[in-house]
């Protein structure tokens, strides 16, 4: 009655898509981390605890 195969290939693509948008997500997060630290590091800022 269904075709159990498409639904297995549409599920199995929609997880995939949401686990790459994931990393790419965390991804951006940590880079946009590593270039607030190396600003800070070029510009000599102390941060909030001295």
């Amino acid at each position: 009655m269904f075709d159990y195969e498409l639904i297995q290939l549409i599920l199995i693509k929609v997880i995939f898509a949401f686990l790459m948008v994931g990393a790419i997500m965390t991804m951006a997060g940590y880079s946009v981390l590593a270039e607030r630290k190396v600003s800070a590091w070029m510009q000599g800022r102390v941060g909030p605890n001295r």
